[in-house]
C-alpha cells in the first residue's frame, strides 16, 4: 500500500510538473515575437507587444506629447507652449530598434523555468532641441529681449560725431538648466511644468569698454568693404557706420601669442588674456540686406534637364541643367566682421552650389553623352533690342549640335548664313572700316560664350581671334580677355574634340541678358583652373575724331563710336590631365586704344 501511495504521489508530481511546464511553454510560445516583461521606452510599458503594436503606441504617445502644451514659468509669468513650438524633436524609432523581441530557439524544462529572467532595460526617447526655435518661442511669449542686459553701443550721428550710448543691467535666464529640463521632458514624453531660473547680469560691454578702443572701433565702422560678386562684375560696397542697426558690441578674450623663443608657462589658473570689445553683426539685419540687394541677383534654384532622341532622330533637350546657387549668409557675416577688424577692403561673397538632375537617354549615353563637361556663361546687360534678338536667334542654331570624336568644330560653319534671309537683324558690328550696322550684330556674344565653354572643358583651341578693342558686354562676367570674335568668310572660332567620345552642345538664355552654353560628354579626368585677368600697358584713347558726312543735315552730329582705352589682358589656363600633369597655357589679348568718333553733316560740294 505504501509503495502504491508513493507511486501515485510520484505520478501526481510528474503530471503537475508537466502541466506547469506545458503552461509555461504555452506562455513562452505566446510571447514569441513580442517584447518581454519589463520593457519600457520613454516611460511607456511595451511588454508583451509586437514591434508593430509597440511602434503604434509609442508614436501615438509621441505625437500627443508634441501637441500637448508645456507650462513654462519665468519671473511669475506662465505660458502654455507646445513642445514642437519650443523646437523639441523626439525620435522613438532608434530606441525601439535597439530592444529585442522574444525568440523560441531552445527547448527543455530548464529553459522554460529560466524564461523571463532576461529583460530589456528601460530606454529613453532620443531628443534634440532646435535652439533658434526655442529662442524665438521664448522671445515671442516672454519678450526676454526687453529685460535682458544690453551692451553699450556706438555710432556716428548726422554731424559725423562719434556717439557712445551706455548699456544697461538686465535679467538672463539659465539656458543650460532649461535645456536639461526640456530634454528630460522629451525623453520621457512627460509634459511637466518647467520653472526657469533667472539671474541679474551687468551689461556685457560698457561705455568705458568702447571708449577704451574708440579709435579702433571708429576705423572698423569707417572701413569701406567691397563685397565682390562671384559671377558678375557688379559689386556691392558697405560701410558699417551706414548701418548702425546691424552693429552689436560683445566682449572678447584677447589672447597674446608668445614669440617662438619665449618660454610658455602653463598655469590653468592664470588668465590667458584680458577682455576687450569686439564688433558683431546682427545676422537678421544682414539677411534683410542680402534679400533686398544680393540674393535677387545671385540666388537661384538648380534646374533639371532631360536629353533624348525623338522618333525622327532629333536630339531634344528639355530643361536647363543649370546649377543652383545661394549666398552663405552666416559665412558672409563672419567675413564682414573679420574684414572690418583687420582693415580688409575686398571680400568675395561666399556662395554654395547645388547640382541639377541630368537624365540622358541610353542611345546618347552610348555615344558618350554622359554628364556635363563645363558651362560657358556671359551676360550682356545694356544691349539694344536688335543685339538681344540676334544673340538668342544665333544661339538656337547650336542647341543640340553634336561634335564627333576628333572633329575640329568650326563656329562659322555651324552658324551658316547670316543675313535677313536667315532671320538676323542689323546691329553694330566691328569691321576694319569701323563699327557699323550689319546683319547679325551681337553674334560674337555667342562665339565668346562658346569659347569659354571649350576653354573650361579643357578642349584644345585651334583658332581664336580677339576683338579690336575692349567691349564691355564681354567683360560683365570674368572681366576682359576671354572674348572671341568671328566674321563669316574671316575670323573663326575652332576647337578640337579630343575626348574620344561625342560632345553635345546645349544653349539657352535666361531672361534677355544671360547666355549659357553647356557641353556634355564623357569626362576623362582632365580638369581646368583659370587664372586672371592681369591687366597692363594701359594707353589712353587718341584725340576725338570728327567725320564729315553728307548723310546728315548740315551741322547735325551723331556719335558713331565711343572712345576705348588700350591695354593688355593676360589669362592662364592651367590644364591638368588625369594623372595630374599640368600644362600652363597663356591667353594674351591686346586691345587697341580707339578715339571717340562723331559724324557731322556737311553741305555736298556742287560741281
Amino acid at each position: 500500500m505504501k509503495n502504491r501511495k508513493k507511486l501515485i504521489g510520484i505520478i501526481t508530481t510528474i503530471l503537475a510538473g508537466l502541466t506547469l511546464a506545458t503552461g509555461l511553454g504555452f506562455y513562452k510560445h505566446s510571447l514569441v515575437g513580442k517584447f518581454p516583461p519589463g520593457t519600457q521606452i520613454a516611460n511607456t510599458d511595451i511588454s508583451t507587444l509586437t514591434f508593430i503594436e509597440a511602434k503604434k503606441q509609442l508614436f501615438e504617445k509621441g505625437n500627443k506629447y508634441l501637441e500637448t502644451p508645456i507650462t513654462i514659468e519665468i519671473l511669475g509669468k506662465s505660458k502654455k507652449i507646445k513642445p514642437k513650438e519650443l523646437g523639441i524633436n523626439v525620435s522613438l524609432e532608434e530606441p525601439l530598434n535597439t530592444v529585442t523581441t522574444t525568440s523560441l530557439t531552445e527547448s527543455g524544462l530548464l529553459n522554460i523555468f529560466n524564461f523571463g529572467t532576461k529583460q530589456n532595460k528601460s530606454l529613453f526617447a532620443l531628443a534634440n532641441i532646435d535652439d533658434s526655435k526655442l529662442s524665438s518661442a521664448l522671445e515671442n511669449n516672454f519678450k526676454l529681449s526687453e529685460i535682458a542686459p544690453k551692451s553699450a553701443s556706438a555710432s556716428f550721428n548726422d554731424n559725423g560725431d562719434f556717439v557712445v550710448t551706455d548699456g544697461r543691467q538686465g535679467t538672463t535666464i539659465d539656458k543650460e538648466a532649461l535645456l536639461k529640463d526640456l530634454k528630460y521632458s522629451a525623453q520621457n514624453l512627460q509634459n511637466n511644468t518647467i520653472k526657469i531660473t533667472t539671474f541679474n547680469q551687468k551689461p556685457p560691454v560698457t561705455k568705458e569698454d568702447i571708449l577704451s578702443r574708440e579709435e579702433k572701433i571708429k576705423a572698423e565702422l569707417n572701413q569701406l568693404i567691397t563685397l565682390e560678386d562671384p559671377i558678375y562684375s557688379d559689386d556691392w560696397q558697405i560701410r558699417l557706420k551706414k548701418h548702425p542697426d546691424w552693429i552689436n558690441f560683445v566682449p572678447k578674450k584677447e589672447v597674446k601669442i608668445p614669440a617662438l623663443n619665449d618660454t610658455i608657462f602653463l598655469d590653468p589658473a592664470a588668465e590667458i588674456g584680458r577682455t576687450t570689445v569686439s564688433l558683431e553683426i546682427n545676422q537678421q539685419k544682414l539677411n534683410q540686406f542680402v534679400d533686398e540687394n544680393i540674393s535677387k541677383w545671385l540666388d537661384r534654384p538648380s534646374r533639371d534637364v532631360k536629353i533624348y532622341t525623338d522618333e525622327k532622330g532629333k536630339i531634344i533637350i528639355e530643361g536647363r541643367g543649370s546649377d543652383g546657387k545661394r549666398v552663405q549668409r552666416e559665412q558672409l557675416k563672419r567675413a564682414i566682421e573679420l574684414a572690418a577688424e583687420n582693415g580688409i577692403d575686398h571680400l568675395a561673397i561666399p556662395t554654395i552650389s547645388t547640382t541639377p538632375k541630368i537624365e540622358i537617354s541610353l542611345d546618347l549615353q552610348a555615344k558618350g553623352i554622359v554628364e556635363r563637361l563645363a558651362v560657358g556663361h556671359t551676360s550682356y546687360y545694356g544691349s539694344p533690342d536688335n543685339r538681344v534678338f540676334n544673340i538668342k536667334h544665333g544661339a538656337e542654331k547650336f542647341n543640340g549640335a553634336l561634335i564627333a570624336p576628333d572633329e575640329i568644330f568650326s563656329f562659322n560653319k555651324t552658324l551658316g548664313r547670316v543675313d535677313d534671309s536667315t532671320g538676323f537683324r542689323k546691329e553694330l558690328v566691328i569691321k576694319p572700316e569701323g563699327t557699323i550696322p550689319d546683319f547679325g550684330g551681337g553674334i560674337c556674344q555667342v562665339s565668346t560664350t562658346m569659347y569659354r565653354a571649350a576653354l573650361f572643358s579643357g578642349l584644345p583651341i585651334t583658332e581664336r581671334n580677339q576683338h579690336t578693342y575692349a567691349v564691355s558686354y564681354y567683360s560683365q562676367i570674368l572681366g576682359h580677355g576671354l572674348d572671341a570674335t568671328i566674321f563669316l568668310g574671316g575670323p573663326d572660332l575652332k576647337f578640337k574634340n579630343d575626348t574620344g567620345r561625342s560632345v553635345l552642345i546645349q544653349t539657352y538664355t535666361e531672361g534677355d541678358y544671360e547666355l549659357y552654353i553647356v557641353f556634355y560628354g564623357t569626362p576623362d579626368g582632365r580638369r581646368v583652373q583659370m587664372e586672371g585677368p592681369y591687366l597692363s600697358d594701359h594707353v589712353n584713347p587718341p584725340p576725338d575724331e570728327i567725320v564729315e558726312t553728307t548723310d546728315l543735315p548740315v551741322g547735325v552730329t551723331k556719335l558713331l563710336e565711343h572712345s576705348h582705352p588700350g591695354f593688355r589682358a593676360l589669362w592662364y589656363r592651367h590644364l591638368f590631365d588625369k594623372n595630374g600633369k599640368e600644362t600652363k597655357e597663356p591667353i594674351e589679348t591686346n586691345y587697341k586704344a580707339m578715339p571717340e568718333k562723331t559724324a557731322i553733316g556737311v553741305r555736298q560740294d556742287t560741281p
